[in-house]
């Protein structure tokens, strides 16, 4: 199994606060954490937690360590919230719940150009967000950029309100 570079409960100390890490132990202890996925270089999980829908949480890293970490919670700290903290803990403690699917690169690493081409319009016809998705990318390769993956994807899609 692939593992997370440089990460340790001392790690994940560093990064959250005493009660952060305490209730994100028990929500590690009291199996909280589901859906554990490795793909790739992104550690995804759900986390259930107080609101009706579980929270979703994606780590990502490099070979230096984790890179971001962030929790669909409206918690905003500084530093990393329970659910990330129970996520980092499952991984740490039970590398055999842990998912291991393909990379998406090797995924569509043996498609060809038709297939390809189908892929994206059956997504696109699922979530019209992946059509706006794909014409800023287009947009950006066309435009000499080079940037197929903008900081922000959404933003140039954003207008100005018109009301308060």
């Amino acid at each position: 199994m692939k593992e997370i570079p440089k990460v340790s409960e001392a790690t994940i100390r560093q990064h959250a606060d005493g009660e952060s890490f305490s209730r994100g132990q028990q929500y590690y202890k009291r199996g909280a954490v589901t859906e554990l996925a490795l793909r790739g270089a992104l550690l995804k999980a759900e986390v259930e937690g107080s609101a009706y829908e579980p929270y979703q949480v994606r780590i990502s890293f490099d070979s230096g360590g984790i890179t971001t970490a962030s929790c669909t919670c409206p918690v905003g700290l500084d530093g990393w919230c329970k659910h990330i903290v129970a996520v980092l803990l499952a991984y740490l403690h039970q590398p055999q719940d842990v998912e291991v699917r393909p990379a998406l690169e090797e995924l569509l690493g043996g498609l060809d150009r038709d297939q390809l081409r189908q892929l994206v319009l059956q997504l696109a016809a699922r979530n019209a967000g992946v059509a706006d998705e794909v014409e800023l990318h287009i947009t950006l390769l066309r435009a000499g950029s080079g940037a197929a993956q903008p900081a922000a994807p959404a933003a140039a899609a954003i207008s100005m309100r018109h009301t308060p």
